[in-house]
């Protein structure tokens, strides 16, 4: 069996070193090598729908639903880390959607690709709760009927805010990839009428890589 030896390429005399399972001893750093010019920038959006809007608080049903989403770019690979939700509305509960009752079908959140079909995260979110555990739980804050719950976020309204982190909920490192020049899409898509909340919308987080 032929030897092979892996050393630095700055002439240190570092060794890569295996255990004898084969593994690789490897050290994930926070911040890129020197020798690699990082070409990206921080990516930051409403989720918008074709009109341009983002307001979310819309007139829908099942068989005539209303997308919001976020596209990718032509120049650029875009990675979607997380996702924050406002829902507000004055005397707002967990088991309502903001403070009117729960939705019939809900809304549901999805990730459009061009070779796999759609990839949903969730098929009907009908309540603040719903939104909440997608989060799961995050951010936690408050105590008894005031969890989760923030306090005159729109005026006298209280507000759901939970932030899906598709790193940390679904293990992906950079989050959900819109490759550069597809149509791959992230999508909620609307399936009640929501017009009867105070504020309703989301806000993507994260970075766009240049190809």
């Amino acid at each position: 069996m032929m030897e092979v030896h892996i050393k630095d390429g700055v002439n240190n005399g570092q060794n890569l070193q295996v255990d004898e399972l084969g593994n690789a001893y490897t050290i994930t750093n926070q911040f890129p090598p020197r020798i690699i010019k990082t070409q990206g920038k921080i990516f930051r959006s409403y989720m918008k729908d074709s009109a341009a809007s983002s307001d979310m608080k819309v007139v829908a049903t099942a068989a005539a639903p209303h997308d919001f989403y976020i596209s990718g770019s032509t120049i650029a690979d875009r990675y979607i880390t997380s996702v924050s939700f406002v829902i507000a509305d004055a005397g707002a509960t967990l088991t309502e959607f903001g403070a009117v009752a729960a939705l019939a079908n809900g809304c549901k959140m999805f990730y459009e690709d061009e070779s796999q079909g759609d990839v949903v995260i969730h098929e009907g979110l009908t309540s603040n709760w719903d939104f909440v555990r997608l989060s799961q739980g995050n951010p936690a804050f408050g105590t008894a009927a005031d969890v989760f719950r923030a306090k005159n976020v729109l005026g006298i309204s209280d507000a759901y805010t939970p932030v899906l982190d598709f790193r940390k909920i679904f293990g992906l490192t950079y989050g959900i990839q819109i490759a550069a020049g597809s149509t791959n899409r992230l999508i909620v898509r609307i399936q009640d009428t929501t017009s009867g909340v105070d504020a309703f919308n989301a806000i993507a987080y994260g970075f766009d890589r240049l190809v």
